[in-house]
């Protein structure tokens, strides 16, 4: 778990507004990406090719298919998966992170509680006690989920859902 990232790669696909902002084609394929002094320029697959000592991946792509598919390829190349904590979210420490997880600002995770890869809980969003959240799911801004739920893996819960 990552809680004051140093360096991270992403793979990321452009949303439409960047596109229309820029003037740029809307890419064939995700973009890497990430702010640090080494940056990696190219296409994917010459980032699958790149160095990997000191360097944690992390998938930035809203689908939840193509989000998976892209944890698994970057995994089957031997990266090393970044799960993502913000200071400001709460997790307890009895609950279990898969890999290429992110915690946004204000989400809380609890105890017991189990995030399959890839998994977001974003802001303020609440993942209470024994729930079991399945790959790539998106758990969206302020949903509150009680105890004991159950979400399928690439499941989208709506924002303010409970």
């Amino acid at each position: 778990m990552i809680s004051t990232p140093e360096k991270i790669v992403c793979i990321g696909l452009n949303y439409r507004d960047h596109v229309r902002e820029t003037g740029a084609a809307t890419p064939a394929e995700p973009i890497v990406f990430f702010k640090a002094p080494d940056t990696v320029v190219g296409a994917s697959d010459d980032f699958l090719r790149a160095e990997r000592e000191s360097v944690e991946a992390f998938v930035a792509i809203g689908d939840a298919k193509t989000r998976l598919a892209w944890i698994e390829r970057l995994r089957d190349a031997k990266f090393a998966l970044a799960t993502i904590v913000h200071p400001r979210a709460i997790v307890s420490s009895g609950a279990s992170l898969g890999q290429a997880c992110l915690i946004v600002a204000g989400a809380i995770v609890n105890i017991g509680a189990r995030l399959d890869k890839g998994v977001i809980v974003n802001t303020g969003a609440s993942v209470d006690h024994d729930c079991a959240i399945g790959a790539g799911a998106h758990i969206c801004p302020g949903v509150r989920l009680g105890g004991d739920v159950k979400v399928g893996r690439g499941a989208w819960i709506g924002i303010g859902s409970d």
